[in-house]
């Protein structure tokens, strides 16, 4: 047991995902299925043990209060499962790879950054994906974007109403590419979960292969990812696993999306499409067939993350905030990099536009370590990307 200074209530343990006791996993479960914040299956313990189960470096700060030991001792209030890396630094189990990040509290928890930190046993902890507007973050949060997701609560013919009323034009030329792909090739096929391995392996290559031509990183270079898609992939739960939605023009596989589902809500995690078939919109076609079949399986929210693609607008109607964040210890190893990042941050107006192009390789590179899953396997992709990029 570790006790918190700042909370001497507060108790916490240090383990690996394997220990994880059955009572435990299922008070984790329900702080996800019982409140919005928490519910993406990122922050499920079903995505935790899938990380663990094909990387060795996985650990789990599990937090209980010394009452809620005495009455209940198989309940916690607290789960955060991190990768622990060399030099006392810290990430979110799954990144960079996991949109949404963070603990999971209980909302009397009273888990401090400090006491977060010293369960760890790290300097610093570093996050892509969190809520900026939770306490546990407050000042410390940077780069606020929009999160965009569907809410299918109504049911998806309220939402395609609503949909029309903001979207009209976006929603009729989906339509009108539709029409002209069975016109000229065959009739569109909706899947809302193709099982055939051969389809996931595909939609896999079709993304690297845009990862290539843009000159991004392809993260399926690194072997836990792979490894992690197949072991998500096999999954038999019926509430944790991918899904795998397809759009075929008869015969022909024309695009594919995969989502992480966690109970009744699905995230968009990669999509992909034939090249070949650009002018007929087949990731379009998907995306409007997913929101209109969603319901009927049971999904009640789409997240499709952050960033500013234009289609996530599109097909939007609601968003949240989503930040990075970086808590630092108070030791000597965080004090030293919350210094450094202090005094970064404070040149950088007078750097300009260097600042941002610094900015923008810094935070590519720790992309790609963090993919890599450790510093030297990520140089190396690092110097691989540099030599390979494409010359545009």
């Amino acid at each position: 047991m570790i006790p918190d200074a700042a909370r001497s209530r507060l108790v916490a343990e240090l383990i690996r995902m394997d220990a994880l006791a059955p009572e435990d996993r299922a008070a984790w479960l329900a702080l996800c299925q019982g409140d919005p914040v928490h519910g993406s299956p990122f922050l499920w313990p079903h995505f935790a043990e899938a990380v663990a189960s094909v990387r060795d470096d996985v650990r789990l700060a599990l937090f209980r209060t010394p009452d809620a030991q005495a009455r209940r001792p198989n309940t916690a209030c607290g789960f955060f499962a991190f990768h622990r890396r060399p030099g006392g630094l810290a990430r979110p189990a799954g990144a960079p790879v996991s949109d949404w990040q963070g603990p999971v509290l209980r909302a009397d928890a009273g888990v401090t950054p400090g006491a977060l930190l010293s369960a760890c046993g790290v300097d610093a902890l570093r996050m892509t994906g969190v809520r900026p507007d939770l306490p546990m973050y407050a000042g410390r949060t940077h780069r606020p974007v929009r999160s965009w997701y569907i809410d299918l609560a109504g049911g998806a013919p309220e939402y395609l109403a609503a949909l029309k009323r903001t979207q009209p034009k976006h929603l009729a030329n989906t339509a009108r590419c539709g029409r002209k792909a069975e016109r000229e090739i065959g009739p569109v096929r909706f899947c809302f979960h193709d099982p055939d391995p051969t389809v996931l392996a595909t939609i896999i290559a079709w993304k690297r292969a845009r990862f290539r031509a843009t000159g991004k990183h392809d993260i399926f270079t690194a072997a836990w990812i792979r490894a992690l898609f197949d072991r998500l992939a096999r999954s038999d739960d019926p509430d944790f696993g991918l899904v795998v939605a397809t759009v075929r023009f008869g015969d022909r596989l024309a695009a594919g999306e995969i989502y992480l589902r966690g109970g009744d809500r699905l995230h968009a995690w990669i999509a992909a499409y034939d090249r070949e078939l650009l002018s007929y919109a087949p990731g379009q076609i998907l995306t409007e067939r997913m929101l209109a079949e969603a319901s009927a399986h049971g999904v009640r929210r789409i997240d499709f993350g952050p960033s500013n693609d234009e289609y996530k607008s599109r097909w939007c109607l609601d968003w949240e905030p989503i930040a990075q964040a970086v808590l630092h210890a108070d030791t000597p190893g965080g004090l030293i990099r919350s210094r450094a990042m202090a005094g970064w941050r404070q040149a950088q107006p007078a750097l300009g536009r260097a600042s941002r192009l610094v900015s923008r390789l810094r935070g590519g590179s720790e992309h790609v370590i963090a993919a890599q899953g450790g510093w030297i396997l990520g140089v190396m992709a690092l110097l691989v990307k540099l030599l390979l990029r494409p010359r545009l």
